[in-house]
């Protein structure tokens, strides 16, 4: 069995107890498959409080909404040379946990949701965090300490290059 035929086969074991598949919000067939934590899960989950922690939680949803419907999308998969708008991008330190990031941005504030490809157009979004403050290296850490615990023994899938990952991404 592959490494990937393994990741899912684990999603399958923890889907609706320690994983859950984030459908689109308003509908729609999604193109790319997206699987998060009980905590990423919990906190965009409608009702979303009415504050300014609120409206960072629903541009939040829309941009893993985004990844999931399969609309362009930049991938930032050079951490040292990605742009600052991308929305998906690996993290750059520590690099050797292929930990990567969909980016939400409101002005300078915003959130980043932190996971690991299990596969082609398969993002599983682990741990998030607001921008504002954030320890890259400690988030980046916190993600792969949870894709360890929830998959014991198994490696993120790694890509060489951007298409590797999925339809629809543009690398600069």
């Amino acid at each position: 069995m592959s490494i990937i035929d393994q990741i899912k086969a684990r999603i399958i074991e923890l889907h609706g107890t320690e994983l859950h598949f984030l459908p689109q919000q308003y509908g729609g067939l999604g193109k790319r498959e997206l699987f998060v934590s009980n905590e990423v899960k919990h906190d965009v989950s409608p009702p979303l409080p009415e504050t300014r922690e609120g409206i960072w939680l629903e541009a939040f949803r829309a941009s893993l909404d985004h990844y999931s419907s399969g609309r362009r999308a930049t991938l930032g998969f050079n951490p040292l040379k990605k742009p600052p708008h991308s929305m998906i991008a690996r993290t750059w330190h520590p690099q050797i946990d292929d930990i990567w990031d969909i980016r939400s941005v409101i002005a300078d504030d915003g959130i980043r949701c932190f996971g690991a490809w299990g596969g082609y157009n398969l993002f599983i979004g682990l741990t998030w965090e607001y921008r504002e403050g954030i320890d890259f290296v400690a988030e980046t850490k916190r993600a792969r300490a949870e894709w360890d615990r929830l998959f014991p023994g198994l490696d993120p899938f790694v890509g060489e290059t951007p298409d590797h990952y999925g339809s629809n991404f543009v690398d600069y």
